[in-house]
């Protein structure tokens, strides 16, 4: 490989290489951003979004905590001063990873949708998923999960996720007239304060512009060089022999 070659070529076209190198910065600067002249000055924004994440944990309880207590469901019947038995005051710990199992679908339906959007729009994706255990036995926990363009959209949505969730089962529970210790509490482990990003934007296109530009740069400039190449001496080279003289011709 002659690199002193390729150099000189390059530099003999200077030129084209220059405004081919700045043709490619400029391709991959667009392919990147989109151009806004709003407010009267030009502006830069991202044509691809990220993905932001933010997760919560909730749990399904009820008042009195139950799970600080040995004696819960059947188990803690009891007998009144009639000899009936009571109801039990705590639920089993199954019936409340059954309610994790539905409340998962719950506060991902139109339901809660509609009550965020009372509060502004959606700007983002909302989910949510049952929590198991690592021998795959239900737990009384489910996880949210916000996805927006930012951290802090991300954490405002999943925050709104759970307030709305946690006011519609507060008013069905109202308008069913449900006894305070017959109530289900749902309650936030630790409220959404970060975000992790999901979806980074892809510079794959960017790289691969400014690279086919160039190439195709470069592969112009060697094109020219073979069609139109210096005349360079060759150092040693066979010299062509000089031209036999001519003979004069006697006139008769």
């Amino acid at each position: 490989m002659d690199l002193h070659l390729y150099f000189r070529v390059l530099w003999r076209f200077r030129l084209i290489v220059v405004i081919g190198f700045l043709l490619a910065v400029a391709l991959m600067v667009f392919s990147m951003f989109s151009v806004s002249f709003a407010g009267g000055s030009p502006s830069l924004t991202y044509r691809e979004a990220e993905t932001w994440r933010s997760d919560a944990t909730l749990f399904v309880t009820q008042e009195g905590f139950p799970w600080g207590r040995i004696r819960v469901g059947e188990a803690a019947v009891s007998i009144d001063r009639q000899g009936d038995p009571t109801e039990p005051k705590f639920a089993t710990p199954d019936r409340f990873a059954d309610l994790a199992v539905v409340y998962s679908e719950i506060a991902q339906s139109d339901a809660i949708r509609k009550i965020m959007l009372d509060d502004g729009p959606i700007q983002g994706e909302i989910q949510s998923e049952s929590m198991t255990s690592d021998d795959g036995d239900g737990l009384p926990m489910f996880g949210i999960t916000a996805l927006a363009d930012s951290a802090a959209g991300a954490v405002a949505l999943s925050r709104r996720q759970i307030d709305a969730f946690q006011s519609y089962i507060a008013d069905e529970q109202a308008r069913n007239d449900i006894p305070a210790d017959q109530k289900v509490d749902v309650m936030a482990l630790a409220q959404p304060r970060n975000a992790v990003l999901e979806v980074p934007r892809k510079k794959t296109r960017p790289l691969a512009i400014f690279l086919a530009v160039m190439i195709a740069t470069l592969g112009l400039a060697f094109v020219l060089e073979n069609m139109r190449p210096r005349i360079r001496a060759v150092p040693g080279g066979v010299h062509e022999a000089p031209p036999p003289p001519q003979v004069a011709r006697r006139s008769a």
